[in-house]
């Protein structure tokens, strides 16, 4: 929780910057602009990223079994049964934090896509300077 928790909180930022970002770009009168289209799908494509990195990391925090708990339960049993699930766990939570680690990725090559279209694209610019 110490190591996943503040990543959840910093993507869970990152998901509600994108919203008001897309919301913003979306309810602008240059949404219809040449090129504004493919701008609109890139920032969407960073806001599925980063609800899919939330995802990732909730089931990273789902899949852990509790380390520091004293053991009850199906884990109270130790022995090999135990260490087996220790070791599946650890082995899903690696996954799903690789999953995290590939959608940053991917919404990080959406927002340089997005700030190469914003920088190329003229009419962008001169509605920023107009507002």
């Amino acid at each position: 929780m110490r190591r996943i928790g503040p990543l959840l909180l910093a993507a869970q930022d990152l998901t509600a910057t994108a919203l008001v970002r897309l919301n913003a770009l979306y309810g602008s009168r240059s949404a219809g602009a040449a090129g504004r289209r493919a701008s609109l799908d890139r920032l969407s494509s960073v806001l599925v990223a980063s609800c899919l990195v939330n995802n990732a990391l909730a089931r990273a925090l789902q899949a852990n079994p509790g380390e520091e708990e004293p053991p009850t339960g199906e884990w109270a049993s130790g022995g090999e049964t135990g260490d087996a699930r220790h070791a599946e766990a650890i082995l899903l939570i690696v996954g799903h934090l690789g999953e995290a680690a590939t959608q940053l990725e991917l919404s990080a090559t959406a927002c340089r896509r997005l700030a190469t279209d914003i920088v190329g694209n003229p009419t962008a610019t001169e509605s920023r300077q107009a507002n």
